[in-house]
């Protein structure tokens, strides 16, 4: 289609956070709305990632809309496959579906000052314009690779676990993993056994808690579904028992010492030998970088057939990794696990503002936005799950907060007759120092680690360094006083 095309609001992504949006703006009457979603399905990182193994490590009744109860969780920390299937009952009987096009990336979006709109263009080169422009992107859209040298040259087979190659058999193979995150520790157990050699490349040991999952019986469900108050009441339990971690991550740091006494007698526990067990004690502070829930992760690297490696990589040479001490090891398959380019993001450069200026511009290697949500020069955008706007809870509670902080700006744009709105360079300025201010002696900052929170320059951009109940409270209402404002003529 080439004509152009006008709504209120054009999203970018169709995840978790997009299908939310969807949802409130439908609720509040707004059906002028179109979803942009790269994918042919909704889901975004629940539909991207399909490694072995994948889940979520937040409750279910926790990583649930508020809006839409799930009683048919069937574990208390729900699979890929589940959240996935979640997504796609909430977009479809919220009716969201239909405002959603899928395969549909976005390539350039420009304001447009004249005109005051968006002009966003699309992959296959159609053009629409927006009085509003929502970027629902997220932070995992775009796997990170390690910088190491011969790598893209690697004559084995090679790919990244955001990206998993089911149709590779990894059967009877010698297979290397680079990272010993959160989505390593989910597959690695898993891949272990079916492996005739296994090396895990680690360069920090990451905190290991015991995983407190468990199958949901019929019955609860069923309680859950007969009795709502319930499963809120389990949901604000688990909300108060993350929140309370806040006090020793923001400064109190010495009260975060039990937890890690139970990380500790965790990895005594399940590895005996002393020389793996010293290269897995982390050396920095709990929360410092994510931690892991597993039981299963600590047995795999104490298998016999898997190597853990500490020694820094120097190279890849044809099918062999080479560390700095010259060791070389010959493997079949690379899997790299090493994360996200939070900071890097190349869509961010898809997103010119004011003057042509893009977004990745502007951030230059640190993101920053007014509550995580409004980037000066940047007129009639608003960001979801933007800088500084993730709690320690739940990624939905800060979600939520944010999409009732846009749906606030639409109710007082329209009630004031209001085109166009900009959050001030003086607000943005006052909200990072408040952010940088409250990071310090936090864990993310002083923690002892190079987390994914910090940027290049060791700055906290990505948590916000308070209880997420206070950020809930200062996002419940659009206030207009950082703005600058114009009526419509």
């Amino acid at each position: 289609m080439s004509e152009n095309q006008h709504h209120r609001l054009v999203i970018v992504g169709a995840g978790i956070a997009g299908v939310g949006l969807g949802v409130r703006l439908r609720q509040a009457g707004i059906e002028d709305f179109v979803i942009l979603e790269r994918n042919t399905s909704v889901g975004g990182t629940w539909f991207e990632h399909t490694y072995p193994g994948c889940g979520c490590d937040i409750p279910a009744t926790l990583y649930s809309y508020s809006f839409a109860r799930n009683t048919r969780w069937t574990r208390l920390f729900p699979r890929q496959e589940e959240i996935l299937d979640y997504v796609r009952r909430t977009a479809d009987e919220y009716g969201v579906t239909p405002h959603i096009r899928f395969a549909t990336e976005m390539a350039h979006s420009a304001w447009d000052e004249d005109a005051v709109l968006w002009r966003v263009r699309t992959a296959d080169g159609e053009e629409l314009t927006a009085d509003l422009l929502i970027s629902a992107i997220g932070a995992t859209a775009e796997p990170e690779e390690p910088s190491i040298p011969g790598l893209t040259r690697f004559r084995g087979h090679r790919f990244h676990s955001a990206r998993w190659d089911h149709d590779h058999d990894l059967r009877g193979e010698r297979v290397a993993v680079i990272g010993t995150g959160p989505a390593a520790a989910q597959f690695v157990p898993l891949i272990q056994p079916d492996v005739a050699e296994l090396h895990v490349y680690q360069r920090t040991p990451p905190w290991v808690m015991p995983h407190v999952d468990r199958p949901v019986p019929w019955a609860e469900r069923q309680l859950y579904k007969l009795l709502p108050p319930v499963q809120d009441a389990q949901r604000n339990l688990l909300f108060g028992v993350y929140e309370s971690l806040g006090v020793g991550f923001r400064g109190r740091t010495e009260l975060i010492g039990p937890i890690e006494a139970i990380g500790r007698a965790h990895l005594r526990r399940q590895v005996k030998d002393p020389v793996l067990r010293e290269q897995l004690t982390p050396r920095y502070r709990f929360g410092c970088k994510r931690p892991i829930q597993s039981n299963t992760y600590y047995p795999a690297l104490a298998a016999g057939n898997c190597t853990l490696v500490t020694d820094p990589i120097a190279k890849v040479d044809g099918r062999a990794i080479v560390t700095a001490d010259g060791t070389r090891r010959e493997v079949d398959t690379i899997i790299t696990a090493i994360g996200y380019k939070y900071s890097r993001s190349l869509l961010a450069h898809r997103i010119a503002g004011l003057g042509g200026r893009t977004l990745g511009e502007v951030w230059d290697r640190s993101p920053r936005a007014y509550l995580g949500s409004a980037v000066p020069g940047f007129p009639n955008m608003f960001i979801l799950l933007g800088p500084n706007s993730i709690g320690i809870n739940s990624v939905i509670f800060s979600l939520e907060a944010q999409i009732a902080y846009v749906m606030s700006a639409l109710a007082q744009m329209d009630a004031g007759g209001v085109d166009r709105v900009e959050v001030t360079p003086e607000a943005l300025r006052a909200y990072v120092d408040e952010v940088d201010r409250r990071s310090a002696g936090s864990v993310w900052t002083d923690g002892g680690c190079q987390a994914y929170y910090l940027d290049d320059t060791g700055r906290n951009f990505a948590i916000y360094p308070g209880f997420a109940a206070g950020y809930r409270r200062r996002t419940r209402r659009f206030d207009p006083g950082p703005y600058r404002i114009r009526a419509a003529a």
